[in-house]
């Protein structure tokens, strides 16, 4: 990175020695009109001149004032100092050339374009106050083992809380009558055990409650299932237990909007600013072009501060990205959290997963009650498989963000947009 920013600052160095020398010439150049009586072309290019001279001959120290304020990391740090330099470059050419309200222009951007960038720190700081603790939504995982367990045995249902925000009070509702609580945290691990008196299928439904609330459901095949004369030689307690595999249910993916770990050690932020780094490389590129072909087109002015005026506000954008997704994600969480806190999914849950289970085991025997199974099983995985998808669609749309805001910055991705 070093070895990039001396390269491209040495660069932007000839230029501003181009933009002096012209500056000095343009103070020779108003003198002899002077001479010749020309005052007022002579006025422009005098003013215009020195203050190409001034500006150029103090834009290391300009340039240090303007960025002091700035720090927005490493990926987008050199960004960030470039739109500065050329600003505060084109505007020493524009004076060396003469054109004095272009560079008065050039020279205000500079600063301008500074301020605003020193701000997305504290913008993204008023966004993180409130949502760098997640909103409390959290995951459960459990498994039962065994996965077909006997009458009178004991089963052990082991849950695990891979994400969330806090302590919760974890409910284990069996399906039979009985319940079980305990306590847990993100990253731990419970285990219930309960015994089950009769066989049979029961619909079970954990789940936890604290800074928000998540569910869990599961079916599970107590005893032996229905084994008639003709299906003997078939492992029934395999197609159980693929059964009850297919009924684990992670309730919260299908109200739940993913949050984003703001944390500068989460996994969301490593993956996030590693994509900001190949999106500043295209920005940078994108910025190089635009301002070279700028100064090869009949107005340059317009087409160069468009460029940067664009440039700064995609740096915005994908700077300000996931903390302005947070904090919908946050709200929607938040408003989703009052609504199911209201209602009371456990008798509605247990009973929907014991049919399932129930009718799929059932159509053994009964052709009615296997189809009812087949089309519930299959509307479980179907909606389980979208609302799967729906997330990952989510997550994946904000790791890209910075791509898709520098995409936007090319003709090409913007005709297809």
């Amino acid at each position: 990175m070093m070895d990039l920013e001396s390269a491209i600052f040495t660069l932007l160095s000839w230029f501003l020695y181009v933009g002096i020398v012209c500056s000095i010439g343009a103070v020779i150049s108003s003198l002899i009109l002077f001479s010749k009586g020309n005052s007022t072309t002579a006025k422009k290019l005098l003013t215009a001149g020195i203050a190409g001279v001034l500006l150029g001959v103090s834009a290391n120290q300009i340039f240090q004032a303007l960025i002091s304020g700035i720090s927005l990391g490493s990926s987008a740090d050199l960004v960030t100092k470039v739109v500065v330099a050329c600003l505060i470059v084109c505007s020493v050419l524009y004076f060396g050339l003469g054109r004095r309200e272009e560079g008065i222009n050039y020279a205000a951007a500079a600063a301008i374009a500074a301020g605003f960038i020193a701000l997305i720190p504290a913008i993204q700081t008023l966004f993180a106050s409130s949502t760098i603790d997640l909103a409390g939504t959290c995951v459960l995982e459990a498994n039962v083992t065994p996965v077909n367990p006997r009458a009178g045995e004991p089963a052990t249902f082991q849950v695990s809380m891979p994400y969330g925000s806090g302590a919760y009070t974890l409910t284990a509702i069996f399906g039979d009558g009985g319940s079980a609580t305990s306590s847990i945290s993100p990253g731990g691990e419970v285990s219930f055990q309960h015994v089950y008196e009769s066989p049979g299928t029961y619909g079970v439904l954990i789940y936890a409650r604290g800074n928000g609330s998540c569910y869990y459901a599961l079916g599970v095949n107590v005893g032996e299932p229905p084994s008639p004369w003709f299906l003997g030689p078939f492992d029934l307690t395999g197609f159980s237990s693929r059964i009850n595999s297919l009924l684990k249910v992670p309730l919260n993916l299908f109200y739940w909007a993913p949050e984003f770990d703001l944390s500068s050690s989460g996994e969301d932020m490593k993956l996030y600013m590693a994509v900001t780094s190949v999106a500043m490389a295209a920005l940078g590129l994108f910025l190089a072009i635009r301002i070279v072909s700028g100064f090869l087109e009949r107005d340059p002015s317009s087409s160069v501060v468009d460029s940067v005026k664009e440039a700064v506000l995609v740096l915005a954008v994908v700077l300000l990205a996931p903390y302005l997704y947070q904090t919908f994600a946050y709200l929607c969480n938040q408003a989703s959290s009052v609504v199911i806190d209201r209602i009371n999914l456990a008798g509605s849950i247990l009973s929907l997963v014991g049919l399932v289970a129930a009718s799929a085991i059932l159509g053994v025997v009964s052709s009615f009650a296997g189809t009812l199974g087949s089309v519930l099983v299959y509307s479980f995985m179907l909606s389980s498989f979208a609302a799967a998808l729906r997330y990952a669609l989510i997550k994946s749309l904000v790791y890209c963000a910075p791509l898709l805001a520098v995409a936007y910055l090319f003709p090409a991705a913007r005709g297809g947009c």
